[in-house]
């Protein structure tokens, strides 16, 4: 296999890491021209230049990718754009406008049952499940013990925090953000879908579709269609 170049800073690569060992993958240096501050290394791995040298055909050819930009923006970068969220979107964008497919990260104790459909740039971390006829999209994060209940269908960039937990037939859109101990039941006789941007902060319980561009807390707001 070809030795693993991370794209983008991220403050703690240590899952990443934790993955990239046990799957026996060599990580050979970091990508990053927006993090400011030291420039040596990530959690010991070597910052080995900018995000131009993805067009660089024979460094592309020599290696493999993974995307870890992450959502969470640096206090020392003043442009909006160039900061957690969008630079993440961005750096997807320059990633597919290259024609580069980042390679998946899957832990050995990430259990996935049968017909499950994979993107490319997914991590899942030790302990999560995904459970049979699942789509999961390029770019997402299956976080630690997290299940993914059958038929589910996770779009582009989206991110299963830690102990949550999908029941079946869940829809999840594009660039959506489901935080810690999050609970999205089944629907059963109904459609429920996570629509793209929505964010569900920790311990949110959701009964029902959740609108574009929102955000529920625990706390905010617990959702349930009320039928006649």
């Amino acid at each position: 296999m070809k030795p693993i170049v991370f794209v983008g800073h991220r403050s703690n690569l240590h899952d990443i890491l934790l993955v990239c060992k046990d799957t026996g993958r060599q990580v050979v240096g970091l990508l990053d021209q927006y993090f400011y501050g030291n420039t040596n290394d990530v959690c010991g791995v070597p910052i080995i230049g900018a995000d131009s040298m993805l067009e660089d055909r024979t460094f592309v050819e020599d290696h493999d990718f993974f995307l870890t930009s992450w959502w969470d923006g640096n206090d020392n970068l003043k442009n909006p754009e160039h900061s957690g969220d969008n630079l993440r979107k961005t750096r997807i964008k320059m990633l597919d406008d290259l024609g580069i497919k980042c390679t998946n990260l899957m832990h050995p104790d990430c259990k996935q049952l049968d017909n499950t459909k994979l993107g490319h740039g997914i991590v899942a971390m030790p302990f999560s499940g995904i459970s049979h006829n699942c789509v999961v999209g390029d770019y997402s994060v299956i976080d630690w013990y997290t299940y993914i209940g059958h038929g589910c269908k996770i779009g582009r960039n989206v991110i299963v925090g830690a102990r949550s937990t999908l029941g079946g037939d869940i829809v999840v859109e594009d660039n959506v953000r489901i935080g810690l101990s999050v609970t999205i039941t089944e629907g059963h006789d109904r459609q429920i879908t996570i629509h793209k941007n929505a964010k569900l902060w920790a311990g949110a319980v959701v009964f029902d579709s959740i609108p574009e561009d929102s955000s529920y807390t625990h706390n905010h707001r617990v959702l349930r269609r009320l039928t006649a």
